[in-house]
């Protein structure tokens, strides 16, 4: 299990509040449902099924067991109904049983105005859990009008008594698990502590930590803490960072909850580690010698494992890391340094600032008939200073930008030895990394790119700076020429682009109009001072010229897909490929990419003459898309080598992957909002408005027809069939009897719904109303957030 705890820090509190409460069970019994006997038992006796259902309504936790007539409320908690874009998995009460079944562990539901406890309460189901013929022991035992009478005088006092009292272990807690040898991990939300429960006290394992895992036995766990802050780590919101430059670094621990913790590595970058299930392989970066360095230590879970070191990997700078699942091997992309962006795709002649511009000088009498004619003055040299400082502005943003982009080589590590897979990947600081396989990234060819010269991408600047100016003259803003084509008049719009007292050039062009700040409040004025209409405006404009530079040199750009060590290069045009799926099992590769039509639109673009190059590619890309057509392939691996592409289909969207042997995809995407499409399987349909499918105990589940409640249709897919389970679902659960709770007859405005059995006969029966969540459901993937979804496979690109 592994988590970042990181994710969770918007949800601390800056008060200060007490971090630990002890409750102490009394008895021979502990709170984790273990005895000392007990504890020596790899599998302790259980009452549970597997089929325990908890489910949240306003007025407290509730389980409900098949086969009971009723619900038991196990706890008096308070809930409200939630935003449903709120409903994250952190946000829901976390609910696990003590491996007896005894004792049922929770966290109050997330509340602004405090900090969730770790609670414990002791199961009123659980005398009620054993089987019949237990029972009827217990009749031989008692004889049977003893357990009558017993009988009788419990449900009078559940009458009297509806609750079982919990009891607190922490507060301030933000997550927490049962182990496998019946004690409680958790994670304390104030301080970020990890803290280890017996039953009777709590101990404290470490502070202010990052991220854990444990190993799959729950043997070991490693974990960083003891965060600090690198210098160069001050965050720019700005002008933003790449995930290194963030700042945190920790300190790496393995801890085997036998002995005290040990130290394997210190500075180690918090955003970036990998490890196996088992532990047996971990990856991480760190920060040494004004860079960042990536190693590897093994087994370091095994006795005499405290001598081991960490083995050096390779420098990776602004790099990208992730670990091969099946075979514990490292994919790394490390920054060139050498190769920049900017000098690759711009022809900068655009001298700088200081050459050939002198420094206007600019009296009150001038900025009042400035402000008077709105428009910049002619004859000072305003103008020419003002069009250098704008080209400067211009430099300067594309600089940016393409830094957040750069060439990176990518390597494969085995375990023992490197191989670089490529020199020549494009990747940005911002690229996301997943778990998943395989990988696939773009790459270039530096003899195809075409440079674009900075002064031709200045005069469409001016135009599309043109179109975010707010005219004080609304003439301006509808002066068009014959063919109805805007008319720019530059006077005008340098004016109003550097009029304002916090723009760059303010102290030329601001006027005391008896507007000013001696009529404001202090902390108004403050802010008229340094404010500046146009701030992030050129940021913006060269965002999309970033962008669309790129669409124009795509004829030197291609797309590989990864598999362990053997490079895929699939096809030239870095914009054709829109999906890629390899079969490890029979050694295919399915990809989706444009249709030849739109293949030869793409191709125009780096062909065209354009006299406003960002605004006619921009119009030219729009047009591409509402009419391109997308075309599956397949294509088999043999020895590390691409066999020529087979069409299987058209009209295709993506690939979602194989499934008993069979090739699932969706066609169509007509909502603007999410994806939705038809779902086939070798040209067959199958189910038409499919948004996602998951795979859960190894059959398909599809979520369709999204409605406007947060709720859709769910179906499970029988061989080439399909299986309606509910309609206007908005949360369910699947049980490992193939049994499903959902939500269903949900209502808005009050956050709550119908609580509905179903099972694989189709019969349905109703267990509660009014219920807000199902603990451990799932919401539509339309809910998800980035991280929580889990996709095929992941891109550089």
């Amino acid at each position: 299990m592994k988590r970042n705890i990181q994710k969770n820090k918007h949800l601390i509190l800056l008060a200060a509040i007490i971090l630990l409460l002890i409750t102490v069970f009394s008895a021979c019994t502990k709170a984790d449902g273990t005895s000392e006997e007990a504890e020596k038992q790899e599998v302790p006796e259980t009452s549970l099924t597997g089929r325990e259902l908890v489910y949240i309504k306003n007025n407290g936790l509730y389980e409900h067991i098949p086969g009971k007539d009723e619900a038991t409320r196990i706890s008096k908690d308070k809930y409200k109904k939630r935003f449903a874009f709120e409903l994250r998995e952190s946000s829901l009460p976390e609910v696990q049983y003590s491996l007896d079944g005894k004792y049922v562990y929770y966290i109050e539901a997330m509340d602004e105005d405090y900090l969730r406890a770790l609670k414990v309460v002791e199961r009123k189901n659980y005398s009620k859990d054993k089987d019949e013929s237990e029972v009827k022991d217990e009749s031989e035992v008692k004889g049977e009008s003893e357990v009558k009478d017993e009988s009788e005088a419990k449900d009078e006092s559940e009458d009297e008594e509806n609750d079982t009292e919990s009891k607190t272990i922490a507060k301030a807690v933000s997550e927490f698990r049962v182990l496998k040898n019946g004690k409680v991990l958790y994670v304390t939300e104030l301080g970020l502590g990890i803290y280890i429960w017996d039953g009777e006290n709590s101990k404290n394992i470490a502070e202010y930590t990052d991220f854990y895992s444990l190993s799959e036995d729950e043997g070991s766990m490693i974990y960083l803490a003891k965060k600090h802050y690198s210098f160069r780590g001050a965050f720019d919101f700005k002008n933003g960072l790449s995930e290194y430059d963030r700042g945190e670094r920790c300190t790496l621990y393995l801890y085997n909850f036998k002995e005290e913790p040990y130290e394997i590595d210190n500075d180690v970058v918090s955003v970036s580690i990998t490890c196996s299930k088992d532990l047996s392989s971990i990856y991480y970066v760190k920060e040494e010698n004004d860079t960042y360095n990536i190693y590897y230590i093994n087994d370091i879970t095994k006795p005499d494992s405290e001598n081991k070191k960490p083995v050096f990997i390779a420098e990776l700078g602004r790099g990208l890391i992730l670990m091969n699942k099946k075979t514990e091997g490292l994919y790394y992309l490390s920054e060139n340094k050498e190769s920049s962006l900017y000098d690759l795709i711009i022809e900068d002649d655009i001298p700088d600032m200081t050459e050939g511009v002198s420094v206007p000088e600019i009296s009150e009498e001038d900025k009042a008939l400035m402000f008077k004619e709105k428009a910049v003055i002619k004859d000072k040299g305003l103008k020419e200073y003002a069009l250098q400082q704008m080209k400067m502005e211009l430099k300067e943003k594309l600089k940016k930008i393409t830094a957040k982009e750069y060439f990176g080589t990518l390597s494969y590590y085995d375990k023992n030895s490197s191989k670089t897979l490529s020199t020549d990947v494009l990747v940005a600081s911002r690229a996301s990394i997943s778990s998943d396989e395989p990988v696939s990234f773009t790459y270039f060819d530096k003899d195809k790119i075409e440079k674009i010269k900075l002064s031709s991408l200045f005069e469409d600047y001016i135009y599309k700076l043109d179109e975010y100016i707010k005219y004080s003259d609304d003439e301006i803003s509808n002066n068009t020429d014959q063919s109805g084509e805007k008319k720019l008049n530059l006077d005008k719009l340098i004016y109003e682009y550097y009029k304002d007292k916090g723009s760059p050039l303010g102290e030329y062009f601001y006027v005391d109009n008896g507007d000013s700040d001696k009529f404001k409040s202090k902390l108004e004025a403050d802010f008229y001072l340094k404010y500046w209409d146009y701030d992030l405006t050129s940021e913006i404009i060269v965002e999309d010229f970033m962008r669309d530079i790129l669409w124009k040199q795509n004829q030197a750009f291609a797309v590989a897909a990864v598999l362990e060590d053997k490079v895929y290069r699939l096809e030239e045009g870095g914009h054709n490929i829109s999906d890629i799926y390899i079969d490890e099992e029979d050694n295919n590769i399915y990809i989706v990419k444009n249709d030849k039509e739109t293949e030869d639109k793409i191709k125009s673009l780096s062909e065209g003459s354009y006299k406003y190059f960002s605004s006619e590619i921009d119009k030219a890309v729009a047009d591409i898309y509402r009419s391109r057509d997308c075309e599956l392939y397949k294509a088999d691996l043999k020895d590390g080598k691409l066999e020529s592409f087979e069409l299987l289909d058209s009209g295709v969207g993506r690939i979602y992957g194989i499934y008993n042997k069979k090739l699932y995809y969706v066609k169509g995407n007509d909502n603007i909002f999410f994806s939705i499409g038809t779902l086939y399987c070798d040209k067959r349909e199958i189910k038409s408005e499919c948004v996602a499918w998951r795979i859960i105990n190894g059959t398909v589940y599809l979520e369709t027809d999204p409605k406007s409640n947060y709720t859709y249709d769910l179906y499970k897919l029988n061989g080439d069939d399909t299986e309606k389970i509910g309609s206007e679902v908005y949360e369910f659960k699947i049980f490992d009897d193939g049994s499903v709770a959902y939500i269903d007859n949900y209502n808005r405005d009050t956050g709550m719904g119908t609580l509905e059995s179903w099972t694989d006969n189709g019969n349905k029966e109703t267990l509660d109303k009014d219920v807000i969540n199902i603990v451990d459901g799932m919401r539509s993937s339309l809910h998800l957030t980035s991280e929580d979804e889990e996709n095929v496979y992941i891109k550089f690109r």
